[in-house]
């Protein structure tokens, strides 16, 4: 099947959603925030609502350490795409890095600006 016609999206509004509400307001007061599960002591990031291992509702946030590191990336158009992960924590945030040879593994630096997140290899 193929869709035929084209799809307008330029009246519509598109919200963040409860779960990642804390992560953006995070981010504008330049943190990177987690969830942590109560119940089982999960930590996730970006943040969550729900608890993924054992379905509970997340409330409480903590601040994460800025230090991160490269899980996995893959490279196109002379950018790479790597998967940033955070030691103890459950999740990644993707980003996009331009002009750098990266290896899995490559320790990386989170650097917020005016609410934006990007990425700086350390080595």
């Amino acid at each position: 099947m193929k869709w035929k016609d084209d799809m307008e999206i330029d009246g519509y509004v598109y919200t963040l959603g409860i779960g990642l509400h804390n992560w953006y307001k995070g981010l504008n007061e330049g943190k990177l925030l987690a969830s942590i599960c109560k119940y089982c002591g999960t930590k996730y990031i970006p943040t969550r609502i729900y608890c993924e291992k054992c379905l509970k509702k997340i409330e409480d946030l903590e601040e994460v350490n800025d230090m991160g590191y490269i899980h996995t990336y893959t490279e196109y158009c002379s950018k790479v795409l790597v998967l940033v992960k955070f030691e103890g924590y459950e999740g990644g945030i993707f980003s996009e890095l331009e002009g750098v040879k990266v290896r899995i593994g490559t320790k990386v630096k989170a650097v917020i600006s005016n609410g934006t997140l990007s990425f700086k290899i350390m080595e």
